[in-house]
């Protein structure tokens, strides 16, 4: 069983003991970027708890922190809404669009805008604690463990800094860098949009590299002893943590651009055609598929035997993670680009009509 599997399993056990909150503090919910970190025991049955009106264009998912709801706009600001009552208390203005998930760490929040600045903002002071700027454009949001936060460039470059802000190398050569890496002990995975896998070390140097073909737009998933890289041209492909060797190759038969998502054993895709797909961890075959009203630009989430997803149709979906079945959907009116977020026994949609929705 993998460190970050081992990880979900005691939050869920401490959920359990001492009450769901909010702990989805990064894309994906995790370093290891599995859409799985969150379980929160109880039913969630598609019923709306509040609607917040922005009035931007919100391309990605929130973050949530204790009593926060924190996720930029395309209006150059990080917004940060009551997590209990919708109300949207500040924002802290850039000069570029902030259209990456936040991650973070105690009450910081560490945020990229296309201003090409990583940002350090103290969520509950309102202050902010520094700023860098990386010298590139930047297409994903950052990475954060321990003292090191790791994010890429469009130009290619992976940046990593330490906690006050200061670059602690900077290394050039990918193809361009959209999605945000995943961590897995000493091991840093990204892949670029040139169709290169790749580890690094933490200090930057290549472990291996893989050439899969097909763009790399979503970030990889870490899942026992293999990462898992969902291609644009429709294939999914497990590459082993230790040399990058193939494990298997399977695909979708369309297009993907959104991160796939596991339980520890099965892995959960969504795709243009509007289709969520199981595909077994080990082998890559497929369990079961099931089509969706819209094409599906985010990826799905797993939490506590259900899988929630939406489509550029407005429609969030709870799937029943066994067998693909439709347990319940909700019409929210606006394309849903990005992926949910999961926390205090809810689930938190940001929409591009500028609506962010919290469903029990």
């Amino acid at each position: 069983m993998s460190r970050i599997i081992a990880i979900t399993f005691l939050v869920l056990i401490l959920l359990t003991v001492y009450g769901c909150g909010p702990v989805w503090t990064t894309y994906r919910g995790n370093p290891g970027r599995t859409g799985s970190l969150a379980p929160c025991p109880g039913n969630i049955a598609g019923e709306e708890v509040w609607r917040a009106e922005l009035g931007c264009d919100l391309f990605a998912p929130p973050t949530i922190i204790d009593k926060y709801v924190v996720l930029g706009g395309n209006d150059d600001l990080i917004h940060v809404l009551d997590a209990a009552s919708g109300e949207i208390l500040w924002g802290y203005r850039t000069a570029g669009d902030v259209v990456c998930s936040p991650a973070i760490i105690g009450n910081t929040a560490y945020f990229t805008s296309m201003d090409g600045k990583l940002y350090a903002l103290n969520v509950e002071s309102k202050k902010l604690k520094w700023s860098t700027d990386i010298k590139g454009r930047l297409a994903m949001g950052p990475v954060a463990a321990g003292n090191r936060i790791y994010l890429g460039t469009m130009a290619g470059a992976f940046v990593c800094l330490n906690g006050r802000g200061d670059v602690v190398y900077s290394r050039p050569g990918f193809g361009p860098l959209w999605a945000s890496p995943a961590l897995h002990d000493n091991g840093v995975y990204l892949g670029d949009r040139s169709g290169w896998a790749y580890r690094l070390s933490q200090s930057g140097g290549i472990v291996w590299e893989r050439e899969l073909g097909g763009e790399l737009v979503a970030p990889p998933l870490v899942l026992n002893d293999r990462v898992i890289f969902a291609r644009a041209d429709g294939k999914v492909s497990a590459l082993g943590l230790k040399k990058g060797a193939v494990i298997w190759h399977g695909d979708l038969g369309s297009g993907c651009t959104s991160a796939p998502a596991s339980d520890g054993n099965t892995i959960y895709v969504s795709d243009w055609a509007g289709k969520v797909t199981a595909m077994n961890a080990n082998d890559g075959l497929t369990a079961w598929s099931t089509k969706l009203s819209a094409m599906c630009e985010a990826g799905p989430v797993y939490c506590d035997g259900f899988i929630y997803v939406g489509d550029i149709g407005g429609n969030l979906y709870c799937l029943a993670a066994k067998d693909g079945s439709i347990i319940w959907s909700l019409d929210l009116g606006d394309a849903i680009r990005s992926e949910v977020a999961v926390g205090d026994g809810a689930i938190y949609v940001a929409s591009d009509g500028g609506k962010v929705v919290k469903v029990r």
